[in-house]
């Protein structure tokens, strides 16, 4: 689970993309997202930026069902310019590699492109919990249950 560092913690001097992966690193489930991004050299240096994590389960999915690489565009699609809470993320978001993330409201939860955006668990309910609004040096993470492919949602925009 993704975790705000306490607050005596130094933030890091390095490149912007390297506080996101810091972040992500620490923390259970976020693996696979931090070595894709190291991998493919996504460089999130240089502006604030709205990240949505997928969990290593969802890269697993992925990779069972889907099949596709996991590209830097694919990792683009994740990213929204700005820092946008959960709350913020009620209309259509545009991402950093030119496609646009469908915003929805269902189940009471927040959705794009079929991802649940921080899911909380409510009421007795033992189901899972993704993390959300967990701010960074220049930008905030959303944890989501699902890898966004661009062009792959086919619902209504």
């Amino acid at each position: 689970m993704i975790r705000r560092p306490p607050r005596s913690t130094p933030k890091p001097s390095s490149a912007a993309s390297d506080v996101y992966k810091r972040q992500i690193k620490g923390y259970d489930n976020f693996d696979q997202l931090a070595a894709a991004l190291t991998k493919e050299g996504v460089d999130l240096s240089g502006g604030e930026y709205t990240l949505l994590a997928p969990a290593n389960s969802a890269f697993d999915k992925h990779n069972n069902e889907v099949g596709t690489p996991i590209t830097a565009d694919v990792l683009k699609y994740h990213v929204i310019e700005g820092k946008k809470t959960m709350d913020a993320l009620n209309t259509d978001q545009k991402t950093l590699n030119g496609g646009t993330l469908t915003a929805y409201r269902k189940f009471r939860k927040n959705w794009l492109d079929g991802a649940i955006i921080g899911l909380k668990s409510e009421g007795p309910s033992k189901s899972s919990n993704w993390p959300s609004d967990v701010e960074c040096d220049n930008g905030i993470i959303h944890a989501i249950d699902t890898v966004l492919v661009p062009g792959a949602y086919a619902g209504e925009r």
